[in-house]
């Protein structure tokens, strides 16, 4: 036994203060705006306990517009691994002293415990996290501050392990989908539009998407990134795009941010109400742009965990743990485990702390994805995410990155995509091409997956692009053409077709570039008999080298049977689409339902906006969820005419637009419930 505690009465959580200490200063009043402001020496009793650090006193910002600083714990110079912060932003020039409380607890610091022992609490002042901009900050002004410090015992024992088996977790959609029409924000810096979304469930992920424009100009670079409740995703990495182009060019496009994110700001994000924001900050210079002359949305999924979530990757499920990591070696019944164990389960487990089970102990299911669907009948989506921050890769022709997905049927389709900067330079009249491949090989089922980019002017210009598909697995000879097991996925670059070697490409760039793959199953237009959960239903009209030309009217055409009234449609464009030969001009690609436009909530469209005369192919992403047409009208079951559209600009003429050129499109028509 390692300990004993003697506390005080618990509260509502089941904590008791074990030690506390309070550093008291009168009239700080420090004008420092970086680096320690105080700091209090805490002498901690045990290893198993945790440190609730609170600020109470005056923190002030001033001098300054549109600006952000953020006073933070520190504990032996190191933030904790659930940050204890709190952040002051103001849009006015005001001088407003006030006194403010900053709380939290601190377990671990770089996945470590915090073990027994003296440690150094130390308050500090600094920049946002989204932003190297100091700012005139302000600290104890004329009255009594104090740090204090408790520290808290473990919560009230769980009780002993449950019977054998998983949680049982039947999967069902919950999305959410926020919209802005033509909001025209021209901000450079704070947050563009925010979201808030009900998680149902600890042991799950969000996966948060912006669709719509951005834009920087001249030598400027400018990005646009996710945070949820405060705090960028830190569980696996951001969720976020930047852009940047060497010439004075008004390009406006549609960008495709998107993402999967476990834990924000070193914080798992559990079950309950959450603020999703999409802020902005620029890198160099100004004249940034979001949502120009047509609808963007945010949109919002809870989602199980990925099929690669073992411990060190996402913690466990189920259990008492909520979703934390092992820590190893535990003890169970006198025995030790350095590792996850099937002892009196029928699935693999461990511990989310140190010491024996069953007394203070918490513990859950060490491969997630895999045990959280209980019924054979039920489907559970399998999912996984790569992600490399700064990649930043020179090579012109071969494998930019390979990956591995463990497939769990032969009959089951790969839906696969590439998240990330693509650009080529030096070159007048060239081309680049990005494709994916598994196992060596490109789809042929129904066409390839890939993009390029042409310029008809020598520009350097990083923009975020997606480049994904739905490969399907085609009995040939006797064998499945994507069998299960092992499958290795190659994202590639190399030359287009009749054109010569691609000139300096670069994949990704200083931001998060991820490959997502997701295996699908056979979609179902008709509900399978005693089927229970969710039921996917899902179209893909993929065409290769499609070169439409056409400036006015239908692209693309692919009827999808829906299965249910009441239902909602999510509709996505992925391929080529280039406006030129013009001058302040733009075009609107947009997606109909049996002739009309979706209402509910809004459009689903894009747009491309130039002010020079250049010929400047790209790939493109138009996606939203459509839950009603016209006047509002209920999409009913049955047969539905999915469309793809080109046509003018409001208050513009019509231009040389161009759909689908030299490489593969599609649109991807998925039935879901409605949103929450």
């Amino acid at each position: 036994m390692c300990c004993v505690f003697i506390t005080g009465p618990e509260d509502q959580y089941g904590t008791s203060i074990i030690s506390w200490k309070q550093c008291s200063f009168l009239n700080m009043n420090d004008g420092r705006d970086h680096g320690v402001i105080r700091e209090c020496v805490f002498n901690k009793l045990s290893d198993a306990t945790s440190l609730r650090l609170t600020w109470s006193g005056d923190i002030r910002l001033q001098g300054c517009t549109r600006c952000c600083m953020r006073w933070y714990f520190t504990v032996n110079g190191l933030e904790c691994d659930n940050t204890v912060d709190g952040q002051v932003y103001q849009a006015q020039n005001l001088d407003i002293h006030r006194v403010s409380t900053i709380t939290g607890y601190c377990r671990h610091i770089s996945g470590l415990p915090l073990l027994q022992g003296q440690h150094k609490i130390q308050f500090n002042v600094g920049n946002c996290p989204f932003t190297d901009d100091l700012y005139d900050a302000y600290t104890g002004h004329h009255s009594n501050s104090r740090i204090i410090i408790e520290e808290i015992a473990p919560t009230r024992s769980p009780p002993s392990l449950p019977p054998p088996g998983p949680p049982i977790y039947i999967y069902q959609p919950n999305w959410r989908q926020c919209t802005w029409s033509a909001k025209n924000d021209d901000r450079d810096y704070g947050d563009f539009g925010h979201c808030s979304f009900t998680k149902q469930r600890d042991d799950t992920w969000l996966k948060v998407s912006y669709h719509g424009d951005i834009r920087v100009i001249q030598h400027h670079s400018g990005r646009w990134f996710f945070r949820i409740d405060g705090a960028e995703c830190t569980v696996p990495d951001s969720i976020d795009a930047e852009l940047y182009q060497s010439i004075s060019f008004n390009n406006h496009r549609p960008a495709a941010i998107t993402g999967y994110c476990r834990s924000a700001g070193g914080s798992r994000i559990r079950k309950g109400m959450h603020n999703v924001i999409l802020s902005i900050s620029r890198a160099i210079g100004r004249d940034m742009y979001t949502c120009w002359n047509s609808v963007c949305r945010m949109v919002i999924e809870e989602v199980p965990p990925p099929a690669n979530a073992f411990p060190d990757a996402g913690g466990t499920c189920g259990g008492t743990a909520i979703g934390a990591s092992c820590v190893f070696p535990f003890s169970y019944k006198g025995k030790s485990y350095s590792q996850c164990t099937t002892v009196e389960r029928e699935q693999s487990w461990c511990a989310t702390q140190g010491g024996d089970v069953g007394s203070h102990n918490k513990w859950g299911y060490c491969i997630c994805n895999k045990k959280i669907s209980t019924s054979a009948t039920a489907y559970m989506p399998q999912w996984e995410q790569y992600t490399w921050k700064g990649l930043n890769s020179r090579i012109n022709h071969g494998v930019v990155r390979e990956i591995v997905f463990i497939k769990e049927s032969d009959q089951t389709s790969l839906r696969v995509s590439w998240h990330g900067d693509i650009r080529i330079r030096g070159c007048t009249n060239c081309c680049g091409r990005w494709f994916f491949t598994i196992d060596g090989e490109e789809c042929s089922s129904p066409q390839p997956i890939d993009a390029v980019v042409y310029q008809s002017n020598d520009i350097n210009l990083h923009r975020l692009a997606t480049v994904g598909g739905i490969c399907e697995s085609e009995l040939e000879n006797g064998a499945y053409s994507i069998a299960a097991g092992t499958r290795r996925i190659q994202f590639r670059v190399g030359q287009c077709p009749s054109f010569g070697p691609v000139s300096d490409p670069y994949t990704g760039w200083s931001y998060v570039s991820r490959i997502v793959v997701e295996e699908l199953p056979t979609p179902k237009p008709v509900r399978p008999p005693q089927s229970i959960g969710f039921v996917p239903n899902y179209k893909q009209c993929a065409f290769n080298k499609l070169n439409k030309g056409e400036d006015q009217g239908v692209i693309i055409q692919c009827p999808f049977v829906k299965r249910e009234t009441g239902s909602y449609l999510r509709l996505t464009y992925e391929g080529d689409i280039r406006l030129a030969g013009c001058n302040v001009c733009c075009m609107r690609w947009y997606f109909t339902v049996d002739g009309a436009e979706c209402s509910v909530p809004a459009k689903i469209d894009a747009v491309i906006h130039i002010t020079g005369s250049i010929n400047h192919h790209r790939p493109g992403t138009v996606s939203g969820l459509c839950g009603g047409v016209g006047d509002g009208r209920t999409l009913q079951q049955g047969e539905r005419n999915v469309q793809f559209r080109v046509g003018k600009c409001n208050a513009f003429e019509t231009s040389d637009a161009y759909t689908c050129w030299n490489s593969a499109c599609r649109v991807i028509v998925e039935e879901v419930p409605p949103p929450q």
